[in-house]
């Protein structure tokens, strides 16, 4: 189970808001016994699960588990799934959020 998922970006209706003009996002993940956390971006909407994209992954969590995403030159509607991996490679847990660009 993770304990925590949480971005550098503002929350505001469930959604995590990223500024047009952002470059990067940092997603971090607090979880206990994970070996490997995998992340994936999918648009919104229906049947999208082939159009998942891993975007990163962090292998060692003795500072943490985190991922810097380069978001510049994007427009973000999208979900996110946190996925944390135990040594033998099962999944431990799954958390998803979302995100968007500001329509400024």
């Amino acid at each position: 189970m993770m304990d925590k998922v949480y971005t550098d970006a503002e929350e505001e209706n469930g959604w995590w808001v990223v500024p047009r003009d952002a470059d990067t996002i940092t997603i971090y993940v607090e979880v206990q016994h994970a070996d490997t956390v995998l992340f994936w971006s999918s648009p919104t909407g229906t049947e999208v699960g082939k159009e998942r994209k891993l975007i990163g992954y962090d292998s060692d969590g003795e500072d943490g588990w985190s991922l810097v995403w380069d978001i510049k030159d994007q427009s973000l509607h999208n979900h996110v799934d946190v996925q944390a991996l135990g040594i033998d490679g099962v999944s431990l847990a799954t958390e998803t959020f979302n995100v968007h660009t500001l329509e400024e």
